[in-house]
Formats: structure tokens, C-alpha cells, sequence
């Protein structure tokens, strides 16, 4: 039988996609992967589910990003006493909420907008900036993660590139157990709708 010290708490999103996980790795430091949307509901959540895990907060000494969507970076506003965020190159530009970056990825989608001749009812890219933005977090990473990579202060877990969901889109393989992190690489349904 395979033992882990990887321990899933799910938290509430006000997005209709519903909860997300987060993963709490539990040795010598405390590593959470991911970090939840920035609301009162999720942090209260967040805690709660921590406390059942006899710990608080202020354990977490490292957090490791799957990917730039505010439902997994916005709580990291809530842990400020954490020192190390890894993530992928793309995360930085929005925790810092560079500009040069932001306004590309909007001139990219109304551009590809107006290249598909898509109807101004499904034009939603700034409104998503904004959503993104008002429950994301602001910070930065400490280290950049790629391909290959190995998470300082877990040898075991391997970095693999998993683009789609997201440009910045991380997966992390535990090579002891096999465990995957795969953020939202794996969903198990997602709405789609029709333009």
C-alpha cells in the first residue's frame, strides 16, 4: 500500500465551473499546491480544512502554482508570510499585474476576436480580466518552474509542461507514489457553449 502525505482540501469558487482543490504535502515544511480564489467563503474554508489537518496558516512555508487562473492563485493575498512561490514564467506577469503582458493577452483575444468575426455577445475578454484580476492575487514568484524541473525541498516531485488550459499550465509528478497535482489539466466536467 502506498502512503502519502499529500491531503486534498476543497474550496467554494463563485465561478459555475464549482470548487477547486487544493493539496497540502505534509514533511519537514509544509508545501501547498495551488491556492484558491481570494474570498471570505474560501479562506474560511481553507482554514477550517487545515485545522483538521492540525495545522494552521502560518505553516505553509512554500506554495507551488499550477496555473495563473485566480481560482488557484488568489489566496496566496491571505498567506503573505509565505516566502517561496514557484510557478510557471506566465504566473509572475499576473501576480505582478504587468502591463505590457496584460494589455497583449487583450489585444490577442479581441484581435483573434475580430479574425473569427465573433458576435460582440461572446466578446467577455474584459470581463474575465477583471474577474481574474479582483479574485486573483498580487505578489510574486520566487522561482520559475519548466519542464524538468524538481521542486526544491521535493526531489521526488518532477515539473512536466501541461499548456491547454492555460499557457502556464503545471503538472507535478510524485515519482514515489505516483500522485499527479494536475490542477485544471485533469476536470472532470467543464460547460462548453456554442457560438
Amino acid at each position: 500500500m502506498i502512503t502519502t502525505d499529500f491531503h486534498q482540501i476543497t474550496i467554494p469558487t463563485p465561478y459555475e465551473v464549482g470548487d477547486v482543490h487544493i493539496y497540502v504535502h505534509i514533511d519537514e515544511h509544509v508545501t501547498m499546491f495551488d491556492a484558491g480564489v481570494n474570498t471570505d467563503e474560501a479562506w474560511d474554508v481553507f482554514v477550517h480544512e487545515l485545522n483538521k489537518l492540525n495545522l494552521s496558516p502560518t505553516d505553509i512555508k512554500r506554495v507551488v502554482l499550477t496555473h495563473h487562473h485566480p481560482d488557484h492563485i488568489g489566496l496566496l493575498d491571505r498567506l503573505d508570510h509565505v516566502e517561496e512561490v514557484y510557478g510557471h514564467e506566465i504566473v509572475h506577469y499576473w501576480l505582478t499585474k504587468n502591463k505590457h503582458y496584460l494589455n497583449h493577452y487583450l489585444q490577442y483575444f479581441n484581435e483573434l476576436y475580430d479574425e473569427w468575426r465573433v458576435p460582440d455577445q461572446y466578446r467577455h475578454i474584459e470581463r474575465t480580466m477583471k474577474g481574474a484580476l479582483k479574485y486573483g492575487a498580487t505578489g510574486k514568484l520566487t522561482k520559475f518552474l519548466k519542464e524538468g524541473d524538481r521542486i526544491p525541498g521535493l526531489p521526488n516531485c518532477l515539473v512536466i509542461e501541461t499548456p491547454g488550459h492555460a499557457e502556464s499550465h503545471l503538472s507535478f509528478l510524485d515519482e514515489n507514489t505516483g500522485i499527479l497535482i494536475g490542477g485544471d489539466f485533469l476536470l472532470k466536467h467543464i460547460k462548453t457553449v456554442r457560438v
